[in-house]
């Protein structure tokens, strides 16, 4: 059994992480909100639910296993983006470029991606309904 003492710096320690995590969140936030291009940037694990930035910049960024759900990426450049085992419930993509995008184990229950383009988008494993809404003539079906 490990001496309390250590039970105490583990502790202290996630808190130090917990806040650093926060931080970073509220800046990545601040910077979309701007219209910053964060094109190629590392957002894993980010918290950016509720968050309107139409027109978002983010081609390229890895996203896995953001927090997006009720986003507002209308005509947002998502081209070859990483949102494996994102969350995105309820997210609003209309007219977004997702081409190329890893939609891996991703959750999309509810999402708009009315007028996406969704060319070589990968869904394998990705979760959606019949309340998330597909361009015109698109079939979603697991691939890749």
């Amino acid at each position: 059994m490990l001496p309390s003492k250590v039970g105490f710096a583990w502790s202290g320690t996630l808190r130090r992480v917990i806040i650093v995590w926060r931080r970073r969140d509220r800046a990545l936030r601040k910077r979309l909100s701007q219209g910053e291009d964060l094109s190629g940037a590392n957002l894993e694990h980010a918290q950016l639910a509720r968050l309107d930035i139409p027109r978002a910049r983010l081609r390229g960024a890895n996203l896995t296993q953001a927090d997006l759900r009720r986003v507002d990426l209308r005509w947002s450049d998502l081209r070859s983006a990483r949102l494996k085992g994102s969350q995105l419930d309820g997210a609003l993509l209309d007219g977004a470029n997702l081409t190329g995008a890893d939609l891996r184990d991703a959750t999309l229950t509810g999402s708009v991606f009315e007028g996406a383009r969704l060319g070589g988008v990968r869904l394998r494993g990705a979760v959606w309904n019949e309340t998330t809404v597909w361009p015109r003539g698109f079939e979603p079906h697991d691939s890749n």
